[in-house]
């Protein structure tokens, strides 16, 4: 049973360069519920880091065994995939607000969002995460491996460069 689980941040660099794809990892979890061995079986460079840092701090509680515990090997595996953002969308910010937008553009340096007619501007670091959700974020399991493990989704909007906006001087309005 997973006491502390961590869901990887799909990186800026690899949303920019629209990298998306399967990261695999083998998980061996220790007697006493730690981590004893973290392997990657195959993913694109771009993404196993997050996968690895995310899994580095699960903390396991192990029960339910009759006789000695032993070390268990758990395949998991990543989908790292981009997507359009969700309408509505909901910007839940790093205070624990929520926004609710009709629409959401991410780019390089800030997130702009519209909510009717009026668009406005944040910072990329207020914003924890974007989904199609008002409420807490539940992370499901999206099936399983063939081996057993665990499978999960990390999804991501496209991240898009940053643009210069150009305000009109007043005597070409």
């Amino acid at each position: 049973m997973v006491v502390n689980f961590v869901e990887p941040i799909y990186p800026r660099e690899a949303r920019l360069d629209h990298t998306e794809g399967v990261v695999k990892l083998i998980l061996v979890i220790g007697v006493d519920g730690s981590i004893a061995d973290l392997q990657v079986v195959s993913g694109h460079p771009l993404l196993i880091d997050s996968a690895l840092k995310a899994v580095r701090q699960w903390q396991f509680a192990i029960g339910g065994f009759v006789g000695k515990p032993t070390e268990m090997e758990v395949p998991i595996s990543f989908t790292f995939m981009i997507e359009d953002p969700p309408k509505p969308a909901y910007l839940h910010l790093t205070d624990g607000e929520v926004v609710r937008a009709d629409a959401v553009r991410e780019f390089t340096d800030r997130i702009e969002y519209r909510v009717g007619h009026h668009t406005h501007d944040i910072s990329a670091n207020s914003v924890a995460y974007i989904n199609g959700c008002g409420s807490a974020r539940v992370k499901p399991l999206k099936g399983c491996v063939l081996g057993g493990g665990p499978s999960f989704d990390i999804r991501a909007t496209p991240l898009l460069q940053a643009v210069k906006t150009s305000h009109s001087s007043p005597a070409s309005r």
